[in-house]
């Protein structure tokens, strides 16, 4: 029972580490579960051919993806083609089932699939930086304050943007960060003419 539990913990702990990754709608809590039993676990592996699959497609020139745009005849090719490979991919899925694990992962369907996802994504700031932090393989974060009224206790943490949650060490509730318009606590201002240092108790009124 306790190695169950244990394998249970850690295939939840990489659903969520490959989740906080990517803001898509695409990365479904299914879909993240399937790709760690399929590839035991390993996010960063997965987020690494995801990144790798998207790189790949914007690297074609805009030109040569407007006259395939334009091009009816080239279109329903690569739609037939598209729909021949989705049955070979569902035929797949259902024979290996969710706890097959498949050690090719540059063949795999799911996370090409993904990383066409990505590719068509506009170059926000927020995308882009989302990009950035996946090609790093790093989860973003934000310093946050929380408090809890029932132990009179306030608290800054640094938490995941994807679940901004922490835990008052005292009766161990969960609470979600303070708004940034009721956020408070003690500042230290320095002058740049005379180098003077002072410390203030502020709250942020918005």
């Amino acid at each position: 029972m306790h190695r169950v539990n244990r394998e249970e913990v850690e295939l939840e702990k990489s659903v969520r580490r490959l989740m906080e990754k990517f803001h898509l709608r695409a990365v479904t809590v299914e879909l993240a579960t399937v790709l760690m039993r399929r590839f035991a676990n390993n996010h960063d592996l997965v987020t690494r051919y995801i990144i790798l699959f998207k790189d790949q497609i914007q690297a074609m020139e805009q030109e040569d993806v407007d006259a395939l745009n334009n091009d009816p005849v080239a279109q329903n090719v690569v739609q037939r083609i598209r729909n021949g490979q989705q049955q070979q991919n569902d035929a797949r899925r259902m024979q290996n089932g969710n706890q097959g694990q498949r050690n090719n992962i540059e063949e795999d369907p799911d996370v090409r699939d993904l990383g066409q996802q990505l590719a068509l994504l506009p170059l926000t700031e927020r995308n882009v930086r989302m990009f950035n932090n996946a090609r790093q393989n790093q989860i973003p974060f934000e310093e946050k304050q929380f408090a809890c009224q029932a132990c009179d206790s306030m608290w800054w943490r640094r938490v995941p943007v994807r679940k901004m949650v922490s835990r008052c060490h005292r009766c161990r509730v969960k609470y979600e960060p303070v708004p940034l318009n009721r956020m408070w606590g003690a500042a230290e201002f320095r002058c740049t003419t005379c180098n003077r240092t002072f410390r203030l108790v502020i709250v942020i009124r918005q």
